[in-house]
């Protein structure tokens, strides 16, 4: 089954060097802000581990992948796709997080904020439940999880602490549940390429993880409320 939905057909072997690449990124920045790698470091070099940022650790995989494929595309194809790639990165996720920003400040500046935090102030468990319940149906509705739980961190949650509530409680919570609305997204990027690949409407894949999503936030709602 993994050879038809990859396309390989009976000929079809993983590149076990290729396959590892895609992950290097995310081993460099576990390990580097691994605190026990940090301290060999400083015994052994005598010197600060330099700090290596997110976008660091990606151009760092992407010159990797560059040389395990260097034989099989020409170099100038490598760089065209991998601007394309930071182009359609760009638009599709800072994209929806600038216009999350921008829809709360729209927020702030009608004194919808300020108003829905008085009212919290009165009752807190209004805030993990409509933030949860809110969070879900917006990240189901745009297909991200990020944009829905930002939206809602940056309006409420930090001003948790003026109504009794620990920002970090409620803003785990929030992007919790908010992750677990844009799993069940038929619009969300992940699920419209796995639908690609087992070739199957992403409705049906959304139909599928409707019932444990709906139950998982659910439950995430009562526990920390």
């Amino acid at each position: 089954m993994t050879k038809l939905l990859l396309g390989g057909g009976a000929d079809f072997k993983v590149n076990l060097i290729k396959a590892i690449v895609p992950i290097i990124p995310v081993a460099i920045l576990l390990i580097v802000n691994n605190s026990n790698f940090q301290s060999f470091y400083n015994e052994t070099f005598n010197a600060k581990l330099p700090k290596i940022a997110i976008s660091h650790a990606m151009i760092i995989g992407s010159f990797i992948a560059f040389l395990t494929c260097y034989k099989d595309i020409k170099a100038g194809d490598i760089v065209k796709k991998f601007f394309a790639g930071m182009g359609e990165g760009f638009s599709h996720v800072y994209g929806i997080i600038t216009c999350a920003l921008i829809f709360v400040a729209g927020l702030n500046a009608i004194g919808f904020v300020s108003n829905l935090v008085e009212i919290m102030k009165q009752n807190p468990q209004i805030a993990t439940f409509a933030g949860s319940v809110g969070t879900f149906i917006l990240a189901l509705i745009t297909g991200s999880g990020d944009a829905a739980a930002l939206s809602f961190n940056q309006a409420v949650t930090i001003h948790s602490n003026d109504f009794g509530i620990d920002p970090m409680h409620l803003g785990s919570a929030i992007t919790a549940v908010a992750g677990l609305g844009r799993s069940m997204s038929p619009i969300a990027g992940a699920a419209i390429i796995c639908a690609g690949y087992a070739k199957v409407n992403p409705i049906e894949l959304a139909k599928r993880n409707a019932i444990p999503t709906v139950i998982a936030s659910i439950l995430y709602i009562l526990i920390t409320l």
